[in-house]
C-alpha cells in the first residue's frame, strides 16, 4: 500500500520492473478522495486547498504531472476553470498535464477546451490518444504550439475494442455511472439483479446501450456461446437483456465490446497534413493489466503501437530518423526526462536493438481475442539503464527499471 508518490515508487522498486516509469498523478483519485466521493460540483475552498496540498506534496517528491480522464467519473464533473487551477499548480513545477479529452462535446471542441486550459494555466500539455478521425484537432494543436504553447499529441495507431472479463466489464460500467460509481463490484452485482439497477445499466454506452452485433463473447464457459456476437447468442431474446442476464450470471467469459475494428483510431485516416505535424508521436494507451491475469482486461493491437506507427510512417516516406525522433527525444524533451531519449555518450543506456525488416506486430491484421499476450517481433535486444532485459528476442528476468523522478523547479532532484 502507498499514500503518495514516494510510497508508490518504493513499492514498485521493491517488486521490480523491467521498464523505467514516469508517473502522473490521477486527478480523479485526488478529487474523489478529498471530496469524499464522486460529486458533481466544484470543490469548496477548503477542498481546493487540500487538493493543492496533495498535488504539491507529490510533485515535490518527483511526480511528472497530472492526468485527467474527462469522460469518466469524477473528473468529468470538473469544469475548465477547475482543470486550469490544478494544472496551474503542476505548472509551478514545470510538469505536464495530460488528458483523455471530454469527447462528449465533440473531439475538436474537447481539444480546444484543453488547449484553453493550457493557456490559462501555463502548463505543458499532453493531448492523449487524440482520435485520427479529427484532423482539424491535430491542426488546432499544431497552431497552438506554433503560437507559443507547449503541447504534444499522442495517437493510437490502431486498436480493436477492449476485451474485458465479466467482472472487469461490471467495474467499468460502474466507473461511468453516476449513481453506482461508489458501490464497488459487489454493489453493482446486486444492482444488476434489481429493476432499478437494470434501468440504470441499460443506459451504459460502452457495453449495453449499443449495437449488440458488435459485442463478441469469447473465453466462455459455454462452447455454444464461443465466438458469437451477443445478438447471435440472444436468439429471440432482447440482446440487451440477454447481456445483462449474462453479466448477472455465474458464467465466466470475456466480452469483446465492439469487435475487431474501431474506426476512430486507424493509420488509414492519417492525412499527409497529420503525418507532417511535427508534434505527433505514438501512444498505446495500453491496458497493462495484471500479468497473472492476462485475460482480465486487454486490447489486441495497442501493444503493437510502436511497430505499427513506425512501419506505416516509413511506408509513407518519412525518414527513419524523424520517425524515431518523434518517439524518443521529442517526448523526453517535452517531459524534461534528463539524460534520456538519445544515443549519446554519457546518457543513460536505454537502448532497443531492432531488425526493422522483421519489426511488426502479429496481431495487427487478424486480431485474435484468445491471444492476449502477443508481442512485437523483430526486437532482438533491449537494455534498460545499461542492463539487458531482452536478449536474442527473449525477455529476461532482469529488473533494472526505475520509477524516475522529475527534477522540478520547486521540488529539486529526488
Amino acid at each position: 500500500e502507498w499514500n503518495d508518490f514516494d510510497g508508490y515508487a518504493q513499492a514498485v522498486e521493491k517488486a521490480g520492473s523491467n521498464l523505467n516509469l514516469c508517473t502522473l498523478l490521477g486527478h480523479g483519485t485526488i478529487r474523489w478522495t478529498v471530496m469524499n466521493g464522486a460529486v458533481d460540483r466544484p470543490p469548496t475552498k477548503e477542498e481546493a486547498d487540500k487538493i493543492e496540498s496533495i498535488i504539491r506534496h507529490n510533485m515535490e517528491q518527483g511526480a511528472w504531472g497530472i492526468s485527467y480522464g474527462l469522460d469518466y467519473v469524477p473528473s468529468r464533473y470538473a469544469k475548465p476553470e477547475e482543470l486550469a487551477e490544478t494544472a496551474g499548480i503542476v505548472a509551478d513545477y514545470d510538469g505536464v498535464a495530460a488528458a483523455h479529452l471530454r469527447h462528449s462535446i465533440g473531439v475538436l471542441n474537447a481539444t480546444k477546451e484543453f488547449l484553453q486550459v493550457g493557456r490559462d494555466s501555463g502548463c505543458k500539455l499532453q493531448i492523449s490518444h487524440l482520435r485520427s478521425t479529427s484532423p482539424e484537432s491535430f491542426k488546432a494543436v499544431q497552431d497552438y504550439v506554433e503560437a507559443g504553447g507547449r503541447a504534444l499529441i499522442d495517437t493510437i495507431p490502431a486498436t480493436t475494442a477492449h476485451c474485458q472479463s465479466k467482472d472487469r466489464a461490471l467495474l467499468f460500467m460502474m466507473s461511468t455511472c453516476d449513481e453506482l460509481f461508489d458501490q464497488g463490484l459487489e454493489g453493482i452485482k446486486k444492482a444488476i439483479k434489481t429493476p432499478e439497477g437494470r434501468a440504470l445499466l441499460r443506459n451504459d454506452p460502452y457495453f449495453v446501450n449499443r449495437d449488440q452485433t458488435l459485442n463478441v463473447l469469447c473465453m466462455t464457459d459455454d462452447p455454444a456461446l464461443e465466438g458469437k456476437t451477443v445478438a447471435e447468442a440472444a436468439g429471440d431474446q432482447d440482446p440487451k437483456e440477454f447481456l445483462l442476464d449474462l453479466l448477472a450470471s455465474d458464467q465466466n467469459f470475456v466480452l469483446w465490446a465492439g469487435g475487431a475494428n474501431r474506426p476512430d483510431f486507424s493509420m488509414k485516416s492519417h492525412t499527409p497534413e497529420m503525418r507532417a505535424n511535427p508534434y505527433v508521436c505514438a501512444g498505446s494507451d495500453e491496458i497493462l493489466g495484471d500479468p497473472e491475469m492476462p485475460y482480465d482486461w486487454y486490447e489486441l493491437r495497442r501493444r503493437g503501437a510502436m511497430p505499427i506507427f513506425i512501419q506505416e510512417y516509413l511506408k509513407q516516406g518519412m525518414p527513419i530518423e524523424e520517425v524515431i525522433r518523434r518517439n524518443t527525444s521529442m517526448v523526453a524533451d517535452h517531459f524534461d526526462i534528463v539524460d534520456r531519449g538519445r544515443l549519446q555518450a554519457g546518457k543513460f543506456a536505454d537502448v532497443a536493438v531492432i531488425d526493422m525488416e522483421r519489426y511488426h506486430y502479429p496481431n495487427y491484421e487478424n486480431p485474435d481475442c484468445r491471444n492476449a499476450t502477443c508481442v512485437a517481433e523483430g526486437v532482438e535486444n533491449m537494455f534498460v539503464n545499461g542492463i539487458a532485459t531482452v536478449q536474442d528476442g527473449k525477455v529476461l528476468k532482469n529488473m533494472p527499471g526505475r520509477v524516475l523522478r522529475h527534477a522540478s523547479k520547486k521540488g529539486g532532484k529526488a
